[in-house]
């Protein structure tokens, strides 16, 4: 990352995702190592982050705005954000710009091809070929959580008696 000047977080777009790429805790590690994080206004609250906690941590909030993201940025986002949100993004982007997420390479809508032909360097997580023990593995990691969460859920809104043996099917690994 030393050609980017800048890592800005942006807000999640798609319907019903809360989270937010980097927490305060976050920002304030990379911003210790010198460099200059903008989080956009409201990026964490779904997350239970307010502007305050990013600005404590030494992260600068950032609106979007006609002018666009600043050229030589590195761009950090959850997933791929919204259809909206991306035709307005596409108008927006300057030089040396490079996102890293979730980004669905694997759907079949040119949205990597045009990011391409915009100068965008794209970092999907979708395509980082680690084991599920990896910690780079961001999906292993969020699935452990999901499946955990998911157990939890069942147990506070079982209404018999106490199972013996609970089997969650689907969101990851319960450990």
């Amino acid at each position: 990352m030393k050609n980017f000047k800048q890592i800005l977080v942006v807000k999640e777009t798609l319907q019903d995702e809360k989270r937010v790429a980097l927490t305060p805790a976050a920002v304030e590690c990379l911003v210790s190592k010198g460099y200059r994080v903008f989080i956009e206004k409201g990026a964490g609250l779904n997350s239970g982050f307010h502007d305050s906690e990013y600005i404590k941590s030494g992260g600068k909030i950032f609106s979007l705005t006609s002018s666009g993201f600043p050229s030589d940025t590195f761009i950090v986002r959850v997933l791929r954000p919204s259809k909206e949100r991306e035709l307005l993004e596409n108008e927006l982007f300057h030089d040396n710009t490079a996102k890293l997420g979730f980004l669905f390479p694997f759907v079949a809508d040119n949205h990597i091809q045009t990011w391409r032909e915009l100068g965008i360097t794209t970092l999907s997580f979708d395509l980082l070929k680690a084991t599920i023990n990896d910690p780079k593995n961001a999906q292993a990691a969020m699935s452990r959580i999901a499946g955990r969460l998911a157990f939890q859920h069942a147990l506070r809104t079982y209404k018999g008696d106490k199972p013996i043996k609970l089997t969650v099917i689907g969101p990851g690994a319960a450990d």
